[in-house]
Parts: structure tokens; C-alpha cells; sequence
């Protein structure tokens, strides 16, 4: 159960994992050297890092265990990885040839333990199950990038991939987020509905109509009350209104999904041309 009285982090975590993830992967993809990994570095450890941790505790204070173990695992990652790279280009950590090897092996522990994490965000969304899917994906690339000399563009496009779900993803709820807030925030009588997360789009929308559509039955009766030998001009006006409202929210409710299925279809073209070209 979670509380709603908290924000839910979930966009801050994956614009933080949508950064950290290009920023690691952009150079196994051959598209900048790989000498500009180190200036990556820092806002991989920010974001992935300390982002990621800070948005674990509020996963933890809103009751969500699911964000808490994504957030804390994979922020647990980047930090880990940071600190990995970061210490064996200043030398203090001194492992050699045998670099490849230390670094394939941690990944593999990481690539076996997504897998269930695979699966459990299947059931909360298929575009969350998708995205860990390529994340599954470019972790076992880079796995056998270190292991076994395999290409790195592999997992390093897997990973890109997974990115672009995450952008996706941003963009989805930022939409509803603001929809929230214009669409349904409050009611005519400034009753607060509660946050569109609860509920959904379609299912927020139609909390909105009746919320409205109460207000109006209530005035309505508390003027019949008043006057019950006739029937207020004003309350012809209230509906009209309360019509023209809904009507407003319909028409922006499929701006915001043809702005969203347009984006889909962006991130799908760069994901089949990053594909063709390994």
C-alpha cells in the first residue's frame, strides 16, 4: 500500500538511469572515445548513485518495496561500478591483465540477479518488463565482452535501448503527471480528487465527470429546495458548462496520447537503426 501523500520518485530515478545508462554505454557503442568514460564518471555517481539511494528512501517512506529494491539495487550498481573504474584508472586498484576478467565476473553476478527483476516487472508493466529486459540484455553483453571478447556495441546497444524505453517512460509520466494536475486535480467546488496514479488516466477522467457532475446535482438541489415550484435558468447553465469542461479534457487527453505515440515511434526507428548498425 503506498502512501500517497509522498511523491512518487519514479521519474526522477529513471531520468537519473536514463543519463547514467547512456553516459556508461555511449562509448562500448563506439560513438565517442573510450577516454571520455572518465569525465562520465561523476554524473554517474551523482545520478546513479546518490539519486537513486535518496529515491530508495522514499520508496521506503511511501511503503513501495518493488521501487525500494530497484532503486537500492541499481543504485548499489552504479556506485559500484563508479568506484570500479574510477580506482583502477588512478591506481588503486591494480589489477592488470586480469581487469577483464574481475570486471566480467561482477558483471555476471549482476546479470543473474536481474533476472527476477526481469520478470516481477512484467507484472507491474510491460514497458518496465521490457525495459529490464534490455537491461538483462546489456549486462550479459558486457559480460561476455570481458569473458569472452565478444564485440562491446552489443550490450552497449542493448543498454541504449533500454535507455530510450526510459525516455519514453519520462515522457509518459510527465503527461499524466500534468494531466493530473489540469484534468483532475480538483472539482468545481475545489474537492481534491486524489493523484492520477491511483487511478489512471481513463479511470481519473471519468473521477473527474462524476465529481463535477455531483457538485452540480448538489446545487441543483439545494435550489429546488429553496424555490420547488420551478426549475432555475441557472441550472441549464451549470450543465452546458460542466459538458464544455469534459469535452476540453477529452480533446487534450488525445493531444497528450498523440504526442506520446509519436514519441514511441521516434525511439522505435533509433532502435532498429542502432541495431542495423552493428
Amino acid at each position: 500500500m503506498h502512501d500517497s501523500k509522498f511523491g512518487d520518485p519514479l521519474i526522477v530515478t529513471l531520468a537519473a538511469f536514463v543519463i547514467a545508462q547512456t553516459t556508461l554505454n555511449l562509448p562500448n557503442v563506439h560513438l565517442v572515445p573510450v577516454a571520455v568514460t572518465l569525465f562520465f564518471l561523476p554524473a554517474v555517481l551523482v545520478l546513479g548513485g546518490l539519486v537513486y539511494f535518496l529515491a530508495a528512501i522514499f520508496s521506503f517512506v511511501r511503503g513501495d518495496t518493488f521501487g525500494l529494491a530497484v532503486d537500492g539495487f541499481y543504485g548499489g550498481f552504479f556506485t559500484s561500478i563508479f568506484l570500479f573504474l574510477y580506482w583502477e584508472n588512478s591506481g588503486v586498484l591494480k589489477f592488470g591483465t586480469a581487469a577483464p576478467a574481475a570486471l566480467g565476473t561482477f558483471l555476471l553476478i549482476w546479470t543473474i540477479l536481474t533476472v527476477p527483476f526481469v520478470f516481477a516487472a512484467f507484472r507491474v508493466q510491460k514497458l518496465f518488463g521490457a525495459l529490464f529486459l534490455f537491461v538483462f540484455l546489456a549486462f550479459l553483453g558486457a559480460t561476455l565482452a570481458n569473458l569472452a571478447g565478444l564485440n562491446t556495441a552489443y550490450g552497449g546497444w542493448a543498454a541504449l535501448v533500454s535507455a530510450a524505453i526510459g525516455l519514453y517512460m519520462i515522457a509518459e509520466a510527465l503527461m499524466k503527471t500534468v494531466a493530473a494536475e489540469k484534468w483532475f486535480g480538483r472539482t468545481s467546488s475545489g474537492k481534491r480528487l486524489g493523484p492520477a496514479s491511483k487511478v489512471g488516466r481513463t479511470g481519473a477522467l471519468k473521477a473527474a465527470q462524476l465529481g463535477r457532475m455531483a457538485d452540480h446535482s448538489s446545487q441543483e438541489a439545494s435550489e429546488f429546495m429553496a424555490h420547488p415550484d420551478k426549475l432555475h435558468p441557472n441550472t441549464l447553465l451549470h450543465r452546458k458548462s460542466a459538458y464544455q469542461t469534459i469535452a476540453e479534457e477529452q480533446s487534450a487527453q488525445m493531444d497528450a496520447d498523440s504526442l506520446l505515440e509519436t514519441l514511441k515511434g521516434i525511439i522505435i526507428r533509433i532502435s532498429f537503426r542502432g541495431i542495423g548498425t552493428r
